[in-house]
């Protein structure tokens, strides 16, 4: 415990691609983001867990919520403000 005690209050990546130090920080914050976002849409969707035994299936989940993000991300752009409203409800 005493070992691991001078990592409190810091936090720690361990990579090997080619990003500096810097470069991989940011993109991790910027994780955030992508559970925000999946987070709202499932919320948005009314989504409850999804179960998949099969890699075709895993892989199309994956693929989806890629794309949905890709989207969600598009609409945070000027003038699709209004849009999100109305995909939340609110509009």
């Amino acid at each position: 415990m005493k070992d691991e005690a001078r990592f409190d209050g810091t936090w720690v990546l361990r990579t090997d691609c080619t990003l500096s130090p810097p470069e991989v920080a940011l993109k991790y914050k910027e994780l955030w983001t992508v559970e925000a976002a999946s987070r709202s849409l499932k919320s948005i969707l009314e989504a409850r867990p999804i179960y998949h035994k099969c890699d075709a299936t895993i892989r199309g989940h994956v693929f989806c919520s890629f794309l949905a993000l890709v989207l969600w991300k598009e609409l945070q752009g000027p003038g699709w403000m209004p849009m999100a409203g109305v995909l939340s409800g609110n509009a």
